[in-house]
């Protein structure tokens, strides 16, 4: 379930970005749409956030919260759950298929002592507290 629970944060995350892209502009709202009168029905405050993603304002506590709902809203409900993978999975393809990316892979090899490792992490701050 955590793993369905990332995937939907990746796509919030972008949400604004996506809706940019005339190619999946219409699957993201689908999907938002969905997510909006079948998962939060009746969750005003969830509705609310959910419609916050669309603009540009939106920040990681928002995707945060929303992932804390939908873990709450799923937990037990298995068929539901279900729906959600199958309807991120299609998302993921269409979004492939139009050359859109969400996700990013890093490799780092390392070998010795002592060495400093950084990769590029969205949304992230790197300090070298060694540096003095």
């Amino acid at each position: 379930m955590i793993e369905i629970i990332e995937q939907a944060g990746r796509i919030f995350t972008k949400t604004h970005e996506l809706m940019r892209n005339p190619q999946i502009s219409g699957p993201v709202l689908g999907f938002l749409a969905w997510i909006n009168s079948t998962v939060f029905k009746g969750r005003k405050t969830a509705q609310e956030k959910l419609k916050r993603l669309e603009q540009p304002e939106a920040d990681a506590r928002t995707v945060a919260d929303l992932q804390a709902n939908l873990e709450l809203l799923l937990e037990g409900n298995e068929p539901l759950l279900k729906e959600l993978a199958a309807r991120l999975k299609a998302l993921e393809l269409m979004m492939e298929q139009a050359g859109v990316q969400t996700t990013k892979t890093n490799t780092v090899h390392v070998v010795g002592d002592s060495n400093k490792v950084y990769q590029d992490v969205s949304h992230s701050t790197i300090t070298d507290n060694s540096v003095q």
